[in-house]
């Protein structure tokens, strides 16, 4: 195989030892006469041909294709995993090799340094979390308001042992959003300390800390020109401090059950019900394929989630909460509710420090920690936003 022929992904597949390239279909010239250890795995779940080594599981051709050929086509491969079919216009020829530019890998560098600056700063929420219930536990009892939509934000009050129950429930469900966030990017987190960063590229965990960066950026900036023109965005008065705790916390998961689960999983969960999908129900709770339709409920939840703010902010928040239930949207759909919870959770947690080392050193550490990453997340936004021109441009094409 010629060097001109291979694709940017050729060189990738041979290393991993698969005889076809994924991407373009050419032979790596890795052969495995035989088959290989993930035959009996892929043939098991029904694909057609084996992702490691290419093999043919026997099974008749696939001429009109599968479940899984629009999934590739939009990752990019030239041929389905599932079914061996051409994903393009099934033309066998081989394009150039794409490389990156200058701007998305610096995008991605930059990406790299604000994920090793905000995991320990995950790490320093989640301990916060419980440092803090010591106070919040004992004063939930006496009250706490759970949101819902009529379309106004309207409110019930839980009290007693139901509302400590609840607030454990909260905990609980960030505790293990965060656990489950780790077990998912754990091969991207090994391969990185080999200074290998592809895997942490594509995980969860990198996904949530880069558009963390990048809707903290724009908020930010936005923020700086409007105190400029005078117009100073207005903050609620959450009272006590456990109520600050509590509220945040509850707005980390509940909102996301509202705004994401309901307004985007439910709706898709009844489609696969109707187009008599077999598993339609995981759809409920996130990670399936970025179509047309997911993208429509993505801002309609976006739009309603951004709504929802302006009591107790005001207009100015329209804005920066549209952009980020966008990005928890988009979490959401690609890797599941765990994810959106992680971004929500690491928002809505910036003041952790203030809680545990006073205001003056806690303030100092967050503002400091949020000037590290504020210029790194506005190229992390314009990247994001190309890469969101590119997917609508490509699915109206």
């Amino acid at each position: 195989m010629y060097d001109d022929e291979r694709c940017d992904r050729c060189d990738e597949c041979r290393a991993n030892k698969q005889t076809f390239c994924v991407k373009c279909g050419r032979s790596t010239g890795y052969a495995v006469a035989g088959g290989c250890d993930h035959c009996n795995e892929c043939f098991a779940k029904g694909y057609r041909y084996c992702i490691k080594c290419g093999r043919s599981a026997g099974n008749t051709d696939a001429a009109g294709g599968c479940d899984r050929c629009n999934e590739c086509t939009v990752v990019g491969y030239r041929y389905c995993i599932k079914c061996g079919r051409p994903t393009g216009n099934g033309e066998m020829r081989i394009e150039p090799a794409v490389r990156e530019s200058g701007f998305v890998k610096a995008a991605k560098t930059f990406g790299l340094i604000v994920f090793i600056l905000s995991v320990p700063y995950i790490f320093f929420e989640i301990f916060t979390m419980f440092w803090v219930m010591g106070d919040v536990l004992p004063n939930v009892s006496y009250g706490v308001p759970l949101i819902y939509l009529t379309p106004s934000p309207e409110a019930i009050v839980m009290y007693g042992f139901v509302a400590e129950i609840y607030y454990l429930f909260l905990v609980a469900a960030v505790l293990v959003s965060f656990l489950f966030i780790l077990y998912e990017s754990r091969d991207g987190i090994k391969e990185a300390l080999g200074s290998k960063y592809k895997k942490l590229h594509d995980s969860p965990l990198f996904a949530v800390t880069a558009l963390f960066a990048a809707t903290v950026a724009f908020n930010v900036i936005l923020n700086i020109f409007l105190s400029a023109s005078g117009n100073e965005p207005g903050l609620p008065d959450f009272g006590d401090p456990w109520k600050e705790q509590f509220l945040l916390l509850n707005a980390s998961v509940w909102e996301e059950v509202l705004c994401r689960v309901l307004m985007i999983g439910l709706p898709l969960m009844i489609a696969g019900f109707l187009k008599s999908d077999k598993t339609p129900w995981k759809r409920l709770f996130g990670r399936f394929e970025m179509n047309n339709t997911a993208v429509f409920f993505i801002i309609v939840s976006a739009a309603i989630f951004s709504y929802a703010h302006l009591d107790g902010w005001d207009a100015f928040k329209l804005a920066p909460t549209f952009v980020t239930g966008l990005a928890l949207g988009y979490l959401f759909v690609k890797y599941g509710v765990h994810a959106s919870i992680m971004l929500h959770f690491l928002i809505d947690y910036l003041t952790a420090p203030s809680w545990v080392l006073g205001n003056d050193l806690g303030d100092e550490l967050a503002n400091l920690f949020l000037f590290a990453v504020i210029f790194m997340g506005a190229l992390l936004f314009v990247w994001y936003l190309q890469r969101s021109i590119r997917f609508v441009k490509e699915r109206m094409s």
